[in-house]
């Protein structure tokens, strides 16, 4: 199965016009998809504000919303990344907090959306150089591993629970 997945800035206006234009947009690319490669494909239409719901993080505010990158010019390049900009540190805290129970699975299909902080240009090198390593120990046959504070730490198991 396909999956076409289109997320929306905030400061979209008339937010449901927009949506159908959308769904629109990509009926074409559906029945091309399901008529050369006999593939199932949904559309999937995302906000920043479904996002931060599905958070149950109503309260928080988006002071601004930017995609980085330029807009490539092949249609198999990965999709940009969006800057977001909360109101407050203290938001961005529970946001990143909560980003880690974002949902992976959305109607049958891998969602993809991953929230991190901005790193500096040598936190970037330093978390990329931890990427490489961690995945050639999990080639290697060591589990349960995660980067952490710029750290590969061993991931916590369920804590046991005794009965007395």
């Amino acid at each position: 199965m396909a999956l076409l997945m289109d997320i929306a800035m905030l400061g979209d206006t008339i937010v449901e016009k927009k949506e159908q234009e959308k769904i629109n947009k990509y009926q074409d690319l559906v029945q091309e998809l399901k008529r050369l490669w006999k593939v199932e494909t949904r559309v999937i239409l995302n906000t920043i504000e479904h996002l931060l719901h599905s958070l149950n993080l109503d309260d928080v505010t988006v002071s601004s919303v930017i995609r980085l990158g330029k807009r490539p010019e092949s249609s198999d390049a990965k999709p940009r990344p969006i800057k977001i900009v909360m109101a407050s540190e203290e938001q961005k805290i529970r946001v990143l907090s909560k980003s880690k129970n974002l949902p992976r699975q959305r109607e049958g299909a891998s969602t993809n959306i991953f929230m991190h902080q901005d790193l500096t240009p040598r936190q970037r090198m330093r978390r990329q150089d931890l990427v490489k390593e961690l995945k050639d120990r999990q080639a290697k046959g060591e589990k349960n591993l995660m980067i952490v504070n710029l750290r590969i730490v061993e991931r916590r198991g369920p804590k046991s629970q005794t009965v007395s």
